[in-house]
Parts: C-alpha cells; structure tokens; sequence
C-alpha cells in the first residue's frame, strides 16, 4: 500500500508529466482546432504537364479567390483553405488525388482538374461519393449526355465556341472552311460544334480531318487545306497545337484567309512562342476583361490578380475564380455544408459571377453563359465579338502587314 508521502510524489510527477505535455503539443492542438475552422476544398492541376500553362493560371484563380473570400470573413462564418496538388498530367496521380481527398475526406469539396479529358478521369468519383463539382475546366457536352447528377456547367460548352468567329466569317463571304482537331472530348466537340454552326450558317467545310501528334501531321494538314481552295482553318484543341498549325501556315505563305484556334490563343504565351506569327489569329474567350463589364467582382479580380501575379489573368483564371464564387453562394443559400443541399442549390441558382451569367438546365449544362471571340492585332488581344462589347474590328487576311 502506497504511503501518503509516495502518493504525493506520483501525484506531482503525473502533473508535471502533463503540464510538459500541454506545454510541448499546444500549437498542434491549435491547429487542430483552426482546421475543424476552416472548409477545405481540394483540386488536382496539372502544373507541369501538358496543361501547365492553363493549370498555372486556374491554380492561381483559385488562390486569389482563397484571399478575397476570407478577407470577407470566409464562407458560413468559416475560413478556407484551398490545396492545390500537381498531377503532372497523370491520370493515375489524377484520380489518386481525388480519391484521397473524397474518401479520406482530406477535403469537405473539391473544385475540377483542368481540361475534359483530365475531368473524364474522374467525374464519376464525383458521382460516387455525391460531392457536386462546378466544371471550371472542362466543356465538352458529353458530361451532361451521359446524367450525372453532381456535375455542373460553368461556361459555354465546347460545341458553341466558334459560333461568333463564324458569324463573323459569314457576313464577309468566307464560307470555304477546313476543320482540325485533337482526338480528345474537347477538342472533337468544339469541331462538331464548328460544322453544326457552319451547315447552320450555309457554310461548306471542305476539310474535316484528326491531326497527330507530330509537326509533320499539320504541314499535311495544311496542304490539304490549301489543295481544297479553303479561306478559313479552323484547329480545335490546346496552346502546342495552335502554335503548330500557326507555324505550319506560315510556312506555306498566304493564301488562307483567316485562322481560328481554341484555347491556346487566350494565353499570351501562344503570341510570344509565335515571334509576330500569330498576329491576326481568333479564339474563343471564355472570359476577357473589358472596363465596359459589369459581372460582380470584375474590376478587382482583374486589377488584384495583375498587381499579385505581375500579368494580367485570362480566362482559364477567371473560371477558376468563377467557380470559387458559386461554391461560396452556393453554401450560403444552402446555409449548411451537406453536399447534397449544396447540390441542389447548384442545380437551380441562376446568378452572375466575374465570367457572366450561371444557369444550368436539368441536366446540368450551363445554358446562360455568352463567350467571347478575341483576336490578336499588334500584339493585343482584343474583342471582335460580340459587337456590343467589341473593342476592336475583326481583321481579315492576317498575312498583310
């Protein structure tokens, strides 16, 4: 039997033994406590794979919005915290990233990997675990063909992308077209949404053709153009093969009027690797900044992200940004983090974010939203389309100077 004198010395030892406890741990219980604060959400970018380019400019979207929104106090009186991993281009990190965070609950949401086919990958994770996701990088309509129910359209789908670009083309009598594309969701639907437009407008594609993966594979490509006597080339995929195919036209000298490519032109990078070649050339924008826009927030997205990051953000930021906003409203309006309420306020808001206007139909495809179509004059991206908010004539015959 233990005498008083031993009880008293255990008694100090056992306090002492905590105290030095409490005293060592207590910024991990801190931050214990500060992250059951916080709502996370998670994305997996491809920072420095194929997509880097418009992953770098997503993650940074994400990022500023992270700022602004816990400047404000955070989302239902919570901070958040967005982590951001690199899936190289992966698709096994990819979806390794997303089960982590969906069925570790290493995030309480996640926000989409950047480009379909990376989003292909793992949108039926999304399904699985009923978590809703807003597609801040994705577009091609086959998402909203197949019914899932917690993946939502941000922007214009990928088959309406060059709808202005024609339009423009058509009131000037340039109706002879060639069409190329990547063998990917995105690229072959913004092409069957360019010949969809074009049968609608009266057009005649003389060329619709797949290109490889080599520079060889677009001097074909254009050659054939050439051969069918084409004033429009129309080449569907990212930032490499825009700059390819602007590289394999210029080597065959003038001829082709006017030369439309998707995504890869809204980076500034495209015109740099281009020294001067790709003046003149179209793109769709989903977003482009113009102090004529009155989307909420726009203004000091665009001036905070320029004075932060040292460049100006396009729309790949933008969407990023975007998609931060309507998961906040979103949460709001449900007043709860249950993702199915989440979800089913994102299945009917209608509202503006910096990009425009968000409305989705039943099956989840955005409905509302108006991109722009932009082209590059004396180094400048300017709006040619629509010629409401244009800040600049679209320019034919690109070969002239």
């Amino acid at each position: 039997m233990l005498t008083r004198a031993a009880m008293r010395i255990i008694s100090r030892t056992f306090l002492g033994v905590f105290f030095f406890a409490f005293c060592l741990f207590p910024a991990a219980a801190s931050a214990d406590s500060g992250a059951e604060d916080r709502v996370v959400f998670g994305v997996s970018l491809d920072l420095s794979g194929p997509f880097r380019v418009m992953s770098d400019m997503q993650a940074k979207g994400f990022r500023l919005w992270e700022t602004h929104v816990n400047e404000r106090g955070g989302v239902l009186g919570r901070k958040v915290r967005v982590v951001i991993r690199d899936n190289q281009g992966d698709p096994e990190k990819l979806r390794a990233h997303y089960l982590d965070m969906l069925e570790n609950s290493s995030a309480d949401f996640v926000f989409s990997p950047y480009s379909s086919a990376q989003n292909m990958e793992v949108v039926q994770l999304f399904e699985d675990f009923g978590t809703p996701v807003v597609a801040s990088g994705a577009s091609a309509p086959v998402f909203w063909e197949r019914g899932y129910r917690y993946f939502f359209g941000l922007y214009s789908p990928a088959d309406n992308y060059v709808q202005g670009f024609l339009e423009i083309m058509s009131l000037r009598n340039m109706s002879r077209l060639a069409v190329f594309y990547l063998d990917d969701p995105f690229s072959s639907s913004a092409a069957m949404g360019a010949a969809k437009w074009a049968a609608r407008l009266g057009m005649d594609v003389r060329v619709y053709e797949p290109v490889g993966d080599d520079p060889d594979s677009y001097l074909r490509a254009v050659e054939m153009a050439h051969k069918a006597d084409v004033q429009v080339l129309i080449m569907c995929g990212y930032l490499d093969s825009s700059v390819l195919m602007r590289r394999a036209m210029a080597s065959f000298g003038p001829g082709i009027g006017a030369y439309f490519a998707t995504v890869g032109p809204v980076s500034r990078e495209y015109y740099h690797l281009l020294q001067g070649k790709g003046e003149n050339t179209f793109s769709a924008a989903i977003w482009k900044y113009s102090p004529q826009l009155v989307y909420p927030g726009i203004h000091r997205f665009n001036a905070e992200f320029t004075a932060r990051f040292g460049h100006e953000p396009n729309y790949h930021a933008a969407t990023a940004y975007a998609a931060g906003q309507l998961m906040d409203k979103a949460l709001e309006r449900a007043g709860n983090m249950d993702r199915q309420e989440v979800r089913d306020v994102l299945a009917g808001m209608e509202t503006f974010t910096v990009i425009g206007r968000y409305g989705v139909n039943d099956h989840g495809k955005q409905v509302r939203h108006l991109p722009f179509t932009i082209q590059w004059q004396q180094g400048e991206m300017e709006i040619v389309w629509p010629l409401s908010l244009a800040t600049a004539r679209p320019r034919i015959e690109y070969e002239r100077r």
